[in-house]
């Protein structure tokens, strides 16, 4: 049968409509908290817009604002000195951080909606930063609903051709709705910065640097935020702070905590207000930017360049270049230490040629003479460059991860390995220093070709592999030092958590974890003298 289209024309329109355009791509989401707070490197390589730089909390990621820009160094060393009780206190911003903090008590507890909290809060700090020098003229984008709304309040220096930015307010009421003031505060404080009037070149230059106030219902956060010309860096200088009678003590140490942290904040806008800073800025490369020369090395000048490629998430290691007695500028590693570092048994093993050479520290010319640390010590070294950076392609790699891509060494490679870990743990029971940490991750192998499968060997003079130790920051002499209390406590590990490390347990970890990477390998060859016999 023959069948009859009655429709013709009908079916010819329907074929040669367009088609409909496809769906739009739903636009990513704001970003989380969680998201603010990846290191830098993770924003380079992500594709994202408006990436902020969260560095919290800076013990574990990220770099400390203190680092970053001496200014804050100011904020640090108020909250290490003696607070004297405003009671007794002659200094007059003592006196009125004392005063704003009992106003604040005993204001900010109450069930505020927003406008009357913001007044309330500008009301207790009045003497320390008087009402009429906040503004609220300006118009922000907000999050995560993008309208336009003003900001809480921004203090502004004046004192110079050109405003600038030194101080951001943004309150939120306990019941309201809304994105974390904290997020939003560095997304007004982002805005600001790229707004015509503060754009001055020596203001960026200088970094911008401002102070983020961060009210949300009876909870005070203080945050800094730099800017280097291209990225923002933002972190939290307190904790939250409540501001609430502490009825239950005669100390009232709440509101003696809020007061340290406003004489804190009110010294570091002070500091903020002076001349500028000498601290030049690398683009899109937070970096520190406070050290100059090595004190017991013979460097003219040292200066970062990036974080160390090797090590994407120790952020407090870096590529940087010192230059000695007017030479050319030698390739070098810096690693930033707030406390302890085995300095005397890394320049042990570097004179023996198994770590890397030792050039000397650097100790902040904003570090207090006396006192705890407020800023880390660099400790410069040489730089263990790896074959993707050497024209060569010969470099050093982490003993780990060579193991990981050569399971099948022979034999007579994994006693050359064992030989040369023996040799350091003999060196160290030899001087009674112990590293603590002499896992594989924390030795060096050096290594020709840029792929992990196909990388060889480059062995010494002797032709055995060439192996370093790194990281010395639970080293030192045995019985002396101790290993962190946040150690791991798995059956491989000797000793116990924040115990003290013996001059066996280093012997005892590499025995461990190389038996269970070879499990065929006999080392009851291999034994340590006896300690009379050292």
């Amino acid at each position: 049968m023959t069948r009859v289209d009655f429709f013709p024309e009908l079916r010819k329109a329907c074929r040669d409509h367009p088609k409909p355009p496809p769906p739009t791509k739903p636009k990513p989401p704001q970003l989380t908290p969680l998201e603010y707070a990846k290191d830098w490197s993770k924003h380079q390589t992500e594709a994202n817009t408006d990436a902020h730089y969260c560095l919290r909390p800076p013990e574990l990621k990220g770099l400390p604002l203190e680092i970053l820009h001496p200014a804050f160094v100011v904020f640090k060393k108020c909250l290490t000195e003696t607070f004297p009780p405003p009671n007794i206190s002659t200094d007059s911003v003592v006196i009125n951080a004392g005063r704003a903090a009992d106003v604040l008590c005993s204001v900010m507890g109450g069930d505020l909606p927003e406008p009357d909290q913001g007044n309330a809060f500008k009301h207790g700090l009045e003497n320390l930063f008087p009402r009429d020098g906040w503004k609220n003229n300006y118009a922000c984008k907000t999050l995560p609903i993008p309208k336009h709304a003003k900001l809480d309040g921004v203090y502004l220096d004046l004192s110079t051709a050109e405003p600038r930015i030194r101080l951001i307010r943004r309150d939120q009421a306990e019941n309201e709705y809304g994105p974390q003031p904290y997020i939003q505060a560095i997304h007004d404080y982002c805005w600001l910065i790229h707004r015509s009037e503060f754009q001055e070149p020596s203001h960026q230059e200088n970094g911008a640097a401002t102070l983020l106030m961060l009210v949300q219902g009876a909870n005070l956060l203080i945050a800094g935020a730099i800017f280097d010309g291209q990225r923002v860096v933002a972190e939290p200088l307190s904790p939250f702070l409540p501001m609430l009678t502490d009825w239950r003590n005669r100390f009232n140490e709440r509101r003696e905590m809020l007061a340290r942290y406003l004489y804190a904040t009110r010294l570091t806008y002070d500091e903020l207000l002076k001349a500028k800073f000498n601290v030049p800025y690398v683009p899109g490369i937070p970096h520190p930017s406070i050290y100059e020369t090595i004190q017991d090395g013979r460097s003219d000048t040292l200066k970062f360049h990036s974080p160390h490629p090797f090590y994407a998430n120790h952020t407090l290691l870096f590529n940087g270049t010192a230059t000695f007695d007017e030479g050319e500028p030698l390739d070098v590693a810096i690693k930033l230490i707030y406390g302890h570092y085995g300095y005397e048994v890394h320049k042990y093993l570097a004179s023996e040629g198994v770590a890397p050479q030792l050039y000397g520290k650097s100790i902040s010319q904003f570090q207090p003479p006396s006192g705890p640390t407020i800023i880390p010590t660099a400790i410069v070294m040489e730089n263990l460059t790896n074959p993707y950076e050497t024209s060569s392609e010969i470099g050093w790699i982490p003993l780990y991860t060579f193991l990981e891509y050569h399971k099948d060494l022979s034999s007579g490679d994994q006693k050359n390995i064992f030989d040369e870990l023996f040799k350091i743990v003999k060196l160290l029971y030899k001087k009674q220093f112990v590293h603590g940490d002499l896992r594989s991750p924390n030795f060096m192998i050096k290594v020709k070709g840029t792929h992990p499968d196909y990388q060889e060997m480059v062995p010494s003079n002797n032709q055995l592999p060439q192996v370093m130790v790194i990281d010395f920051d639970w080293a030192g002499s045995a019985g002396e030092v101790q290993y962190p209390r946040s150690r791991s406590d798995r059956k491989e590990w000797p000793g116990k958590p924040g115990g003290v490390i013996s001059l066996e347990d280093d012997w005892i970890l590499v025995k461990n974890w190389w038996s269970q990477d070879f499990p065929l390998f006999d080392i009851s060859g291999y034994a340590l003298p006896s300690p009379s016999n050292v």
